[in-house]
């Protein structure tokens, strides 16, 4: 008994660290689950989804759960170490938008999901049926939660504007680490072999009807950029810029 109420305690005390939907602020839906995790408990929750997030930088996510009849309605609020973090995340985790701008930018809406960044959180939301009434709920909710929370703007690295690209936070994806890279950008992964510390941001846009990509890479330490310099040159790739913590490239096609 002793040990459940501490673990209730526990939970209670980091669930303080993070803003909530109340039971009250849903009209016609109930609330049945409301737990918090940290970097030693995310596991639990992810089955063995977590490692993507702490290698990004996580700090707190907050689930919740609204049902109404047949509609369930799962929230996923995660806190991350800082807004870059944030928006790493939401860059891998979004796709088949059907809608954006919706209440912030970047977002992305479609028939089963709800995704925002704001700030230090990249929130989720996920329903099962994939009705209109799912789908406005979602947004309700949104709204609602995005009142009780603090926004740090991500700005884009200046690298992005060479060559005249007007890219939004939409366009780009951003990656930090092994897994990032395998995931999203498996051909890049040698030439980062014992590279650390780095930032990747990334975009394929169409130039002229040609599809382009560009890599902007930014570093803690201005050796691993010369590492990786030296990495790609005389590779498929042209180097647009560098300075003494950052590189920009692009892939050349055959």
């Amino acid at each position: 008994m002793f040990f459940i109420g501490l673990l209730f305690w526990s939970n209670f005390l980091l669930c303080q660290e993070i803003p909530e939907i109340s039971k009250d602020e849903l009209a016609g839906f109930s609330l049945e689950r409301n737990d918090c995790f940290n970097g030693g408990s995310l596991w639990g929750y992810m089955n063995g989804g977590a490692d993507i997030y702490l290698e990004y930088g996580f700090d707190i996510l907050r689930v919740e759960e609204f049902t109404s009849g047949d509609e369930n309605i799962k929230l996923e609020i995660f806190k991350m170490d800082d807004p870059y973090a944030a928006f790493g995340i939401y860059s891998i985790k979004t796709f088949k938008c059907e809608k954006s701008e919706v209440l912030v930018s970047p977002d992305c809406l479609n028939r089963f999901q709800y995704q925002l960044l704001y700030g230090d959180y990249y929130i989720q939301f996920i329903n099962e049926s994939g009705s209109a009434r799912a789908k406005q709920v979602m947004v309700e909710l949104a709204d609602t939660l995005l009142k009780k929370l603090n926004k740090t703007d991500v700005t884009l690295p200046v690298e992005y504007f060479v060559d005249s690209l007007d890219l939004s936070l939409q366009d780009i994806t951003m990656l930090c680490g092994e897994l990032g890279i395998q995931d999203k950008a498996y051909s890049l992964a040698g030439y980062f072999k014992g590279i650390t510390d780095y930032q990747i941001y990334f975009t394929n846009i169409a130039i002229d009807g040609r599809k382009q990509t560009y890599y902007n890479v930014i570093f803690d330490k201005p050796e691993m950029k010369t590492k990786l310099r030296d990495s790609i040159k005389g590779m498929s790739f042209q180097i647009l810029e560098e300075g003494d913590h950052s590189i920009l490239f692009r892939v050349l096609k055959k």
